[in-house]
Formats: structure tokens, sequence, C-alpha cells
């Protein structure tokens, strides 16, 4: 059987083939036009792999992009007035740009032909539909399923400009059309995702998405890589959050909505690490973040307004592989605090489980609630609902080295049971139901 694994955000696609192609199955991962360029270059599967020499012959692109414009429609007259309008919005852009064309469907067709199993994310449900394919297995990356009911799209739908608007009408409602065609969806979110699918009248499959391989380094490590690790191997306590910085409300969304459900918290990392230095001054620690997310100037600011300059160090926005070394080399790993009831995490905290750090991570789950919801407990995380409860997670880990170690030792156990291969054989059982 031929599996075809259809877009890569988060690289998870690519996890996906490697775990499949370890277990002797011929996958291969499709990218969209659009994969792992511009903003998402580091979503590419040079950014998470040492050997792309022996992933290379599995990996293609098609034609299409990860964009609007492979949802739109070219049916007349629609396709007159939206072309028309975008074009023309192109005249100060670079003319010939291959996201700007509509899609030839009869050459999507034969870039799908020969595969048993397409499984697919991003625009796939629409773009096949579209085409005339059912997708066998639809699983969405964004939380409110990308294109139907993502912040991005819903800002769209109440742009002022009609064709904006009429657009994102467009694309939600052949977005929906695809997914409700899909012969399996899969979604492990079962907070404010699984309401938008209840809304499309689909029943999602509960199933995490096994988006995190880790391959063993070289035997040298990049230079840049080893210099940031030496930098931090001076400190007695070392804490990284890679998340991307999103956290500050641009107007798009009411106060109340973008802090229930949008804002990553990224400034109660910053506040509570303030306040961890003001309590234990003399103590050699060091805050890593990433330089990634529209919101970094803002926490750059907050660092300086908070007198942490020295205490926090920035690093570039990296490849997979390398900031799995550089989580290897810290003590606690902090990851994402929406304030969603019943969210779970993505790949930034299954990269600190892997790595066996312990994880300071949202958790917004009544008692007994996520096993009943799952069927297995979930991770050893130091769970946390607010800016408080992640200081006092900080100092507990810095003053406890014992307790450190315990629970990243069982946070690397609970990713190899729940998470992983084993996780990767369940996805490969129902591909091929």
């Amino acid at each position: 059987m031929r599996i075809a694994l259809l877009g890569n955000m988060n690289n998870g696609n690519f996890a996906m083939l490697r775990y499949f192609r370890d277990l002797g199955v011929q996958a291969d991962l499709l990218q969209f036009a659009d994969d792992g360029v511009g903003s998402l270059a580091h979503f590419s599967p040079e950014c998470d792999t040492w050997s792309m020499e022996k992933w290379a012959p599995y990996i293609k692109r098609i034609s299409a992009p990860n964009r609007f414009v492979s949802i739109i429609g070219n049916d007349f007259p629609w396709s007159l007035l939206f072309w028309g309008k975008y074009l023309l919005s192109m005249r100060n852009r670079t003319w010939g740009n291959k996201f700007s064309r509509p899609i030839d469907l009869k050459h999507i067709r034969s870039e799908l032909a020969g595969y048993d199993r397409i499984v697919g994310s991003g625009v796939a449900p629409a773009l096949m539909n579209s085409a005339g394919i059912a997708l066998d297995v639809y699983y969405p990356y964004s939380s409110g399923v990308e294109w139907v009911g993502d912040p991005d799209l819903l800002t769209d739908m109440k742009s002022p400009s009609l064709l904006k608007r009429m657009g994102a009408e467009r694309v939600r409602k052949n977005q929906i059309a695809g997914i409700q065609r899909a012969r399996r969806v899969v979604s492990s979110d079962v907070g404010y995702t699984e309401k938008v699918f209840e809304g499309m009248g689909v029943v999602p499959t509960n199933l995490p998405l096994p988006m995190v391989y880790r391959e063993s380094p070289p035997a040298e490590l990049p230079e840049h890589v080893s210099k940031i690790i030496n930098a931090i191997s001076k400190y007695d306590f070392k804490l990284i959050s890679h998340a991307r910085h999103r956290w500050v409300n641009s107007g798009d969304h009411d106060e109340e909505a973008w802090e229930s459900r949008y804002s990553k918290h990224n400034n109660w990392i910053i506040t509570a690490y303030a306040k961890f230095k003001e309590r234990h001054p003399s103590l050699r620690s060091i805050l890593i973040l990433s330089e990634y997310g529209t919101d970094v100037p803002y926490s750059k600011s907050l660092c300086r307004d908070l007198g942490l300059d020295t205490d926090v160090m920035w690093i570039p926005k990296m490849p997979k592989m390398e900031i799995m070394e550089i989580i290897s080399a810290c003590d606690v790993g902090i990851g994402e605090f929406y304030s969603m009831p019943k969210m779970t995490w993505g790949g930034t905290a299954l990269e600190v489980m892997v790595c066996g750090k312990p994880l300071i991570q949202g958790f917004i789950f009544a008692s007994g609630e996520y096993e009943a919801i799952y069927g297995h407990p979930p991770p050893p995380l130091c769970a946390t609902d607010s800016e408080e409860a992640l200081a006092n997670w900080i100092e507990l880990l810095a003053t406890d080295i014992v307790l450190r170690k315990e629970l990243g030792s069982k946070c690397f156990d609970w990713f190899n049971t729940y998470s992983g291969i084993g996780l990767a054989r369940q996805w490969l059982k129902m591909i091929v139901a």
C-alpha cells in the first residue's frame, strides 16, 4: 500500500513519514508548494533531520500552495472578479509569483495518482474536494480548524472589504465540504476545535499526531549550536521556552476571546522569571527565549522594563533537531499557556519531553478528565493555569534537583509510551482500515 502524506506544517507529516518508513510502509511526504519557505522555512524537512539524504527519495512537492488560492475556486464569474482584483493587487509585488495563479486541478490529480491512501492537513480537504478526490484522513493543525474557525480566517470574515469577506466565506465553505467528505477526521483537541467540528456535523477520532521524531545527533554539532550550549553551561539553572511569541492583541479580536482562546501568554514566562530572580538573586540562572513570532519586540521590551537584559538569552529561530540539542543542555522546558479548558499541547511541549526534561505547560483539565477523554494518563506536566502558578513551578524546580530529574525521566517515559512510534502504529492501523 502506498500512502501520501499531504502537507507538512510543523513538520508533522515528515515525522509521520519517518515512523511509517521505520515500520516498513511505502509512504511519501508531499509538501505543498510553499511548505518550508519564507517565514515557515524552519518547518522544512532539512530543519528536522541530521540525515536528509536518507529521507530525500520519499519527499516530493505538489504544485498547489497551502494558501487560500488553492481553495478559492475557479468557476466563472467568481474567478474573473477575484483574480482580476488579486492580480491588480500584485502590481507592486514580483510579477509571475507562482502562488498568484488559479490551481490546475487536472495537474493536482496527476500528482496524486498511484496512492492508495491520502492523509492531509491544511488546505488538503478543500483542494482534494475541488479535484474530485475524497481525502482518506484529515487532521487539523490549527486551533479552531484551519480555514474554518482559525483566528486569521475569522478576521478576514469581518474585513471592511466586501471581496475579502466574500473570499473568506467561500474558502470556509469549500474547506468544510472537503472535511465532511473525508473518510476519517482525526483531532485530539477537545476544546474549541471540537466545537468547530460539531458545528459542521463532524465527529473526529480522538487521536494525537506523532509529530516529533528525534534522531541521534552527529558526533560534532554545528558551531553555532555548540556556542550556545557552551554559553549556557556556566549557569546553575537553565530555563528554555522556544514557543512562538503571541501574547499582544493587535485589536483584531475582542479582549475576552483573545485572552481565553488565542494568546499563548508568553509574557507570563518573563514576569514569573523576574519574580524568581528577585527571590533568588544569587543563583546563577538564565532564561532562554527564541526570536520567533510577531510579538518578539514586545517580549524584549518587557524584559528591559523588568531589568532582565543580562538574565535572558535570545537565540534565533532554529531547526528542530538543533533546538532539541539545546533543550537537552537545559534544566527545564516551558511551553504555552492558553487559557481555554481542555486545550492540549503542540510540538514545543513534545520536544521538551522527548529530551527528558520537566515541562511547565498550560493544562486546564478537571481531575481525571484527561484520562477519561484520551484513555491514558496525562504526561507528568508541571500544570499551569496562571502566572502565579508558573512562578511557583520555576522556584520549586530551581531548588529541588531531585524533583527535576524525576519529572524529566517521567516525561521521557510518557513520550515513549503514548507518543512516538507506538502512536504511529495506531495511526497506521486506522489509515489502512
